[in-house]
């Protein structure tokens, strides 16, 4: 005689549920229950990855309680939430760039998937006629969806992700083609090698969506390219394309734009996702992808990735809680954090600039973001990055932009860059004001800074070694160096 399956509902799941919770409660790292199926002994030590948590989240069991009798009929009920396990000591800082970097030479199926992820996203954002090897960059794209299907990603999410990415490249493709039309890219030669010029089908798009007039000043263009509404509308119509179709970079056609269509936006759950898989630091996720990694981390809520996947990264609860807390309490932000309506970031455009800056095109660079300050006026990372595009243009323009963003939010990188400002433009007592960060600001793992080369030009590069980069600055305050190096 063999016993009936578990049950999938009623008395029997319930009290398995309850069961489960309990087990969960008094299974508390380091010290892990032998007895448990998902017990694992490594070099490390006994581990597991809080499977128990994803089926209680999954079936939204409530926290065990704990009953403390305080005499005279009274008793003191505490439910007891168990927070997931955060990143050990030994653990190296997240950094989803440097993990893409170190899987360069790795097959698709052995590369990570945070490296998957941005590989397929970065190509997406190249457009087709300027790919320096077209049949690569469709094959990278379509085997990292493919291998991170098989691992267990929703392919509606990597839909929602894709569809993103390529709208807002796309938007930069615009933009970037219409400042070469205003003449603002001339004085300078295309060291990049990329065609600027518009398509047939994305000029007839542009010019119904803009007057491309020489009367018109090249940062209202862009002002007008950056709306919101023309974000949603390019991300529903690349959302109706076959995901496998996506790569191709079809334009809209101008009556999509002037139809009556129902317009939508990026759901929260891939938009965490991608938050969670190739955003480096917190400060850059939307805000419900905040809320949402701190019900994961609670126990709220399943993951959005398999198990496996999510425990490649693990983050601190109270890290997740404090830069939440601190972005609803910040009155400088609108009502969705950093993430204005649509889905559409300032920082969705720092892999562009950072690509224009590094061939010479700062004022394409800088009037992006002067048209993101434009939308984005109270924006410190804005103001930032476009102090930054002006640092090898006008470094004293670029001066009270970088001292109002350091004075709305504190920032290693701004220290860094109004010292340089300082230095080239010859005012070494007040450079020496900025080369000492305040403790209890974070250094970045690595950052883009400018550098100066024997001829006294300024190239752009990425710098791993900040405190030797501030060094250097400090030897060119007091007179001692002729260049900024890493």
């Amino acid at each position: 005689m063999t016993s009936a399956p578990l049950a999938s509902n009623g008395k029997d799941r319930d009290m398995f549920l309850v069961a489960l919770r309990s087990f969960s409660d008094s299974c508390d790292a380091p010290r892990l229950t032998p007895e448990c199926p998902y017990y694992e002994l490594t070099a490390a030590g006994a581990s597991c990855a809080e499977q128990c948590l994803d089926r209680l989240a999954e079936n939204s069991v409530k926290p065990s309680r704990i009953v403390i009798d305080l005499g005279d009929g009274l008793e003191l009920i505490e439910r007891r939430r168990k927070v997931r396990k955060g990143p050990e000591p030994t653990d190296r800082p997240f950094d989803a760039r440097a993990i893409k970097l170190r899987d360069a030479d790795r097959t698709t199926d052995a590369r990570r998937s945070v490296s998957l992820i941005m590989e397929f996203t970065d190509q997406l954002k190249v457009p087709p006629k300027v790919a320096s090897d077209l049949e690569e960059r469709n094959y990278l794209i379509r085997a990292s969806i493919d291998e991170l299907t098989r691992r267990g990603f929703d392919q509606t999410d990597l839909h929602v992700i894709a569809s993103h990415c390529t709208a807002i490249a796309m938007i930069a493709y615009m933009i970037f083609a219409t400042m070469d039309e205003f003449g603002l890219l001339r004085d300078r030669p295309n060291d990049s090698g990329l065609a600027l010029s518009l398509d047939e089908d994305w000029t007839r798009l542009r010019d119904h969506l803009i007057t491309a007039d020489a009367s018109v000043e090249p940062v209202d263009v862009m002002s007008k390219l950056l709306d919101t509404k023309i974000y949603r509308r390019i991300f529903t119509w690349n959302l109706r394309q076959p995901l496998d179709q996506l790569s191709l970079w079809l334009a809209p056609t101008p009556d999509f734009f002037g139809g009556d269509v129902q317009l939508v936006t990026p759901t929260d759950r891939a938009t965490w996702v991608l938050d969670r898989f190739s955003e480096t630091f917190l400060n850059d996720w939307s805000t419900n992808s905040l809320l949402m990694e701190w019900k994961y981390l609670r126990g709220k809520t399943p993951g959005c990735a398999p198990n496996a996947e999510m425990c490649l990264r693990r983050l601190s609860a109270g890290d997740v809680a404090t830069e939440y807390t601190e972005r609803q309490a910040s009155e400088d932000k609108d009502s969705e954090g950093r993430t204005p309506a649509g889905g559409l970031r300032p920082t969705h455009f720092l892999s562009v600039a950072v690509e224009y800056l590094s061939a010479g095109r700062f004022e394409a660079a800088a009037a992006m973001y002067e048209a993101l300050q434009k939308l984005c006026p109270d924006d410190a990372d804005v103001l930032n990055n476009l102090a930054f595009c002006l640092i090898p243009l006008d470094p004293r323009r670029a001066i009270p932009l970088l001292e109002k963003a350091l004075e709305m939010e504190a920032g290693a990188v701004r220290y860094a860059n109004l010292a340089l400002c300082h230095i080239l433009v010859g005012e070494f007592g007040e450079a020496k004001r900025y080369l000492e960060i305040p403790t209890g600001i974070q250094v970045p793992p690595f950052v883009y800074l400018w550098r100066k080369d024997n001829d006294g030009n300024l190239q752009l590069e990425r710098v791993q070694d900040f405190s030797g980069y501030m060094h250097n600055l400090s030897a060119l305050a007091r007179g001692e160096g002729e260049s900024v190096e890493e």
